[in-house]
């Protein structure tokens, strides 16, 4: 199941949804490093649950609360031309509707809606662990204080579709209350050592 091609399959089921006319179109980790690299503002936007976040960020990212609270105001003020606001959740189903919320809502133009971080772990340059402040318009790329993380939270096993090499978390629901449950994929090396990654239970 550490494929790519079953990845971006799961993006494109939870995706189809937002299929109106006002609906901001996907754009990939390409898209947004190439984006960033010829210089573009892009607003990368984390729009997933705390604990999520704690685990591992897009570089650059800043949490959605943060957004919503100090960027999204200013941003009829910013010169032309605007920022590209980029949120991202796991497949793109929860940043979809933080899209369109965006639009309908606060009238936000410049808009892309991201395939999500566990398309990221195939695509994009690497993870990060979350510092302790965002800002606007920080670039897609290592900063120097910046620490790589090899963790990446998937929301449910059933999207445990993360590339080889990352550790993977996942809700696990249980009667009153939500566990993370962790799962350990090192590729081909611990498959050849164990026999295949196993569910840590």
């Amino acid at each position: 199941r550490r494929d790519r091609d079953a990845a971006e399959a799961m993006v494109a089921e939870f995706t189809a949804t937002f299929d109106e006319p006002d609906d901001p179109p996907l754009i990939s980790a390409a898209g947004i490093l190439d984006a960033s690299r010829r210089g573009a503002n892009v607003v990368l936007v984390d729009a997933r649950t705390p604990e999520e976040q704690s685990v591992s960020i897009i570089p650059g990212a800043i949490s959605a609360n943060r957004f919503q609270a100090s960027v999204r105001p200013r941003l009829k003020e910013a010169p032309d031309p605007k920022p590209l606001v980029v949120p991202y959740c796991a497949n793109g189903y929860r940043s979809g509707l933080f899209c369109r919320d965006l639009v309908r809502e606060h009238g936000v133009k410049n808009v892309r809606n991201s395939q999500g971080i566990i398309l990221w772990t195939f695509d994009g340059a690497h993870l990060v662990l979350p510092p302790g402040d965002f800002d606007l318009g920080e670039p897609c790329g290592l900063a120097p204080k910046e620490t790589p993380a090899r963790q990446v939270h998937v929301y449910t096993r059933a999207w445990d579709y993360a590339a080889d090499g990352y550790m993977t978390v996942f809700f696990v629901k249980q009667p009153g209350k939500f566990t993370l449950w962790w799962k350990v994929v090192w590729g081909k090396m611990l498959s050849l050592c164990t026999g295949g990654a196993r569910d840590m239970e």
